[in-house]
């Protein structure tokens, strides 16, 4: 497992992440915890802004865009106890998806990839040609590839069940380990 970097409190995350999160805001951001290591969750009290994995690369990056939808505090709202319960019940192997609502912030064909890969069933996978064709833009396998990494929400949005086109396992903003983890539990099914 790969630990959340070693925080006692919320309050940490400010001198985790200077200058992208502050002391009071409409966004709440907490950890929540998998047996594949902890997550930073930004939630409202009505939408999941972004779920990412602490050593992602563009983490950063990420929490800035989401910035944008409102200054970001440590906390919980009661959104983040949903989104834990969720989670903690599909990694249990009862749950195959998630009832939270997301907010997301990104273009038109951004958004229509990251719909595609919501479509795509637990248990199964597609590669990044499938996605492609799936959304009518059969030549557009770069772009949906572009626009799978910029995925801002682990595990919801599952990113995981796509391949290279080749059929082959290709790289996942949270570590190969983990891509190759969660295929792996739902291949097993729900229990």
């Amino acid at each position: 497992m790969d630990p959340a970097p070693e925080l006692n409190h919320p309050e940490d995350l400010i001198s985790t992440f200077p200058g992208l999160i502050g002391t009071t805001g409409p966004l709440k951001a907490a950890w929540v915890y998998t047996p594949i290591g902890g997550l930073i969750a930004v939630c409202s009290e009505t939408a999941l802004h972004m779920l990412e994995f602490p050593n992602r690369a563009i983490l950063q990056d990420q929490l800035a865009r989401t910035a944008k939808a409102g200054a970001i505090a440590p906390g919980h709202t009661a959104l983040t106890a949903a989104l834990q319960d969720e989670l903690t019940a599909y990694f249990a192997g009862r749950r195959a998806g998630f009832t939270i609502p997301l907010a997301l912030q990104a273009p038109p064909f951004t958004q229509t990839v990251w719909a595609a890969l919501r479509r795509i069933p637990y248990g199964s996978l597609q590669t990044y040609t499938d996605v492609a064709r799936s959304i009518g833009h059969p030549t557009a396998i770069r772009a949906m590839a572009r626009a799978n990494a910029m995925n801002p929400i682990a595990i919801l949005i599952p990113c995981h069940r796509v391949l290279g086109t080749n059929g082959q396992l290709t790289g996942y903003g949270g570590g190969l380990w983990r891509k190759e983890w969660l295929i792996a539990h739902e291949a097993r099914g729900l229990r």
